[in-house]
């Protein structure tokens, strides 16, 4: 099995391409339809262009270490633009959000195999792959997923434990709630037992 074989078949399959919600399964139906009291323009910030303020808060944000993409532009070199060399990184990521598109070198990537803990084997199955992106396209989306956060957390969109993973939500409630179910199986399964 070739390599390019290999990395093609260990990613989950794409996902499957609903084309309204009456086609999802019943259970869903009810989930995703959309709130009634939300309108549609309260996510209109999401793509507003980005000013300097915000741009240069998220550049700091994100940690020097990270792997950076086919271009080896790293983290720790965008943190020291400044000048002339910053706007322009400022007007990409604008462009990008005015048009809806992204450069084309943006829609490739560079996927390296990591070996997992135990002996490679020259087995490809033994490593994991890591997919490196442009570190100017993941600022960008860093951008938007900031901004669909707080539109989502300050206006209660999201219900049940969807909102766990937003500023202000927390994990906690949805890991108490599969453990209870966890002990709750293994009760009913000691008492099944003990028929």
């Amino acid at each position: 099995m070739s390599a390019i074989t290999h990395f093609q078949s260990i990613i989950s399959p794409s996902l499957v391409r609903y084309s309204s919600i009456t086609s999802f399964l019943a259970r869903w139906q009810q989930a995703y339809t959309p709130l009634s009291g939300v309108s549609a323009s309260l996510y209109d910030p999401v793509l507003a262009l980005v000013s300097l303020q915000e741009w240069s808060d998220v550049i700091s944000s994100i940690l020097n270490n990270k792997a950076s993409g086919p271009s080896k532009i790293s983290y720790k070199m965008i943190k020291h633009l400044s000048g002339e060399v910053l706007d322009f990184s400022l007007l990409l990521a604008n462009t990008c959000l005015s048009r809806g598109d992204i450069p084309a070198d943006w829609r490739k990537a560079v996927v390296y195999s990591i070996p997992k803990p135990h002996d490679f084997d020259a087995q490809l199955k033994n490593t994991r792959p890591i997919t490196l992106l442009e570190t100017v396209q993941k600022y960008v989306v860093k951008v938007v997923t900031n901004r669909l956060s707080n539109i989502l957390a300050d206006n209660n969109v999201l219900q049940e434990g969807n909102f766990a993973g937003l500023p202000g939500g927390s994990t906690d409630t949805p890991i108490k709630m599969l453990d209870a179910i966890i002990h709750q199986q293994k009760h009913d399964s000691t008492d099944d037992q003990e028929l």
